[in-house]
């Protein structure tokens, strides 16, 4: 038995691999001799292009931690350390150099994680045999799960731990198969779970080798919003998209197949894909948790508001409203923020003396001309539509160029071709849909908004007026959520049938029930708490954070939660503000249908009533309308099925 090891070419030991001589090359570099070592060093371009020398030594006959292997490769020479592979080039380097049969190859954790072994392959030179390398290692630390129902436990970048597992089976139906990254599939299949963000060199080389095929990354576009070559990449899981290894020519949208998603397909880098298209396998990425309580909680920034202690989370379309009561408003986050955008009729005639702020006063005092910086800020103009060119942005002329009627700085990466014309008077600015030929070769013609003049005096009366305000928080002051570091999924139990879960930091019971006959009402099923009528310790389910909204999203259709609006307000004008949960719990997280597909007559959650009467059937609200849909829907759909939420039981604080 051999252990692989390398070396930096003239360079100390080290894991981060950086040049000690940035721009040495390999025809200049050179590996080490001993006359008394039979097994040579062999010199590779490898690690970013960094030299590296690979050798083998003999298996030492004891080795009791990864310390141990550390100081084999020493052995050898003061430099070295056992080897990590990134790509299939580097295994096939040592094939043809007979290294890799029967060998050991390292691997290693970071943050003092012990290594207990490492996983040993003999590699038979035919059928390709580095297709079926893995390259991952356990660990013997006692304050961490690992390697639980499928979950491989890895601490690749910083030496922070995280599970990793790739699904192939999916709730969601066809129709949701280009959304399963932002829709979160493995949340629904897999708790607290997202498709992977990646974000080291470490991480990367080990998921090309575990995961090998067409396997869907975290990284994504949004649906509702344009295509773009590397703006509004985003992480589902919320991380920063702070490693993003492009192959050639990606980004594309090749052939135009909405290509928003991310796929590696070792040993290539990221190409985005089509997510209808070959893509069966889904990696998914958590938090690694401590077996022992106190398991570690969220940490809140704190404000004070009238003596209360309220809790600081970043600004998302999670814990952020419209601050009016209008269907016309839709939220849209961006890297401006959360703001809302809305259309109102243009006035006929449209003039320099009405093209002001006030036409959108009607709908809130605060709002205004809209202004447009980002590309995710036409997202509420999607599914995009010959409507959108009807369409007049807030921009007016200003000394021969434009300016945001609100004040803010100009973005000029949206005109259209030949815009704007020199000569800016008697001119408004509407939205065209342009389209735009950005590769010959990949036939990619891409659909995008884009800002088109016209004469002010030529604006119809069909078109619209755009008009934007700041989203609001939830709640003016939010609690700090009483997070219980003490309960476990290892310390709790749950009643039989009811599925046990730990979210925002604690643990719950789940059930979904059937709403008995003669209970099938507002009044009984949702005000009276069917839950709470079953069983006095649970209520119809509340959501809090993100992790419990996805998981109640894996539940099928219709599913009543406990949102609702009491019926004391039934014969007011409908206000979504009036929205609360059966069990007292504040409102800090909305969920509602804003980005798959829309509900009804092209309109998104939440939906209002045309009339007052109506006010009961808009009322309630459900996980999703439909399995074609993610998201909460108050479009009524009766009250046969009500998810039940309790607290676990601890058993032991151990």
């Amino acid at each position: 038995m051999f252990l692989i090891l390398a070396l930096l070419v003239l360079l100390p030991i080290s894991y981060e691999f950086e040049a000690k001589y940035p721009g040495l090359i390999k025809a200049s570099a050179r590996c080490p001799e001993s006359s008394s070592d039979n097994d040579w060093w062999y010199l590779a371009e490898t690690y970013s292009k960094i030299p590296v020398c690979f050798g083998r030594r003999d298996l030492p006959a004891n080795l009791n931690s990864f310390k141990d292997v550390e100081a084999a490769c020493r052995e050898k020479h003061e430099d070295s350390f056992p080897a990590r592979l990134y790509t299939d080039q580097n295994v096939a380097f040592l094939l043809r150099r007979g290294m890799a049969s029967n060998a050991v190859f390292g691997a290693y954790l970071k943050n003092n994680l012990t290594i207990e072994e490492t996983e040993v392959y003999g590699i038979n030179s035919s059928d390709q045999p580095w297709r079926t390398l893995e390259l991952w290692i356990h660990t013997t630390t006692k304050e961490l799960n690992l390697n639980h129902d499928g979950w491989d436990l890895q601490a690749p970048c910083n030496g922070t731990p995280f599970c990793y597992k790739q699904i192939t089976q999916y709730k969601a139906p066809y129709d949701l198969q280009p959304l399963l990254t932002q829709i979160n599939v493995c949340g629904m299949e897999e708790p607290n779970s997202f498709p992977a963000s990646i974000h080291c060199q470490d991480e990367y080389g080990y998921i090309q080798f575990k995961y090998r095929g067409m396997t869907r990354m975290g990284l994504y576009l949004p649906h509702r919003g344009p295509w773009n070559k590397f703006d509004t990449w985003q992480n589902i899981d919320g991380t920063p998209a702070d490693f993003v290894p492009w192959a050639p020519y990606e980004p594309n949208n090749c052939d135009n197949l909405y290509e928003k998603t991310v796929h590696i397909d070792s040993p290539s880098n990221f190409n985005d894909v089509n997510a209808v298209i070959n893509l069966r396998h889904t990696l998914c990425k958590k938090p690694a948790v401590k077996k022992q309580v106190p398991l570690d909680v969220k940490r809140y920034d704190t404000f004070e508001v009238n003596g209360n202690e309220c809790g600081k989370e970043p600004v998302t379309h999670w814990n952020h409203q419209c601050p009016t009561n209008s269907s016309l408003w839709q939220i849209v986050q961006s890297e401006a923020g959360v703001h809302c955008y809305a259309l109102v009729n243009a006035p006929a005639p449209l003039s320099n003396n009405n093209f002001t702020h006030e036409l959108c006063h009607d709908l809130h005092p605060g709002a205004k001309l809209a202004s447009f910086h980002y590309g995710l800020q036409f997202g509420f103009l999607y599914p995009l539509n010959d409507d959108a060119n009807k369409v007049v942005v807030g921009m007016i002329p200003n000394n021969n160029t434009f300016a945001w009627a609100d004040g803010t700085p100009m973005n000029k990466s949206f005109w259209a071709p030949s815009e704007p014309p020199s000569n800016t008077s008697g001119l408004v600015v509407r939205i065209q849909n342009t389209v735009q030929i950005m590769s010959l070769t990949c036939k990619t013609r891409l659909k995008r908004p884009l800002f088109k003049t016209m004469k002010i005096e030529d604006v119809e009366a069909d078109m619209k007026v755009a008009c934007k305000i700041e989203a609001e928080p939830l709640l003016p002051c939010a609690p700090v959520p009483d997070a219980d570091g003490m309960e476990s999924l290892n310390n709790t139990v749950c009643p039989e049938g009811w599925t046990k879960q730990r979210f925002c930091d604690k643990v719950h019971c789940y059930k979904r029930v059937l709403v008995a006959n003669g209970y099938q009402t507002f009044v009984q099923a949702i005000e009276n708490d069917y839950c709470h009528t079953l069983d006095p310790e649970s209520h119809l389910a509340s959501i809090h954070c993100v992790e419990e909204h996805f998981f109640v999203q894996g539940y099928p259709a219709q599913t009543l939660i406990g949102l609702h609006i009491p019926t004391k307000f039934h014969n007011d004008t409908f206000n979504v503000k009036n929205f609360e949960w059966t069990d007292g719990t504040p409102v800090d997280f909305v969920g509602w249908n804003r980005f798959s597909n829309p509900e009804i007559d092209s309109q998104y959650a939440p939906l209002f009533p045309s009339d007052i009467s109506d006010n009961i059937k808009f009322s309630q609200v459900y996980n999703k309308n439909d399995d074609g849909k993610s998201g909460w829907s108050n479009q009524y759909g009766g009250y046969h099925h009500v998810l039940c939420k309790k607290k676990a039981t601890v058993i032991s604080h151990a």
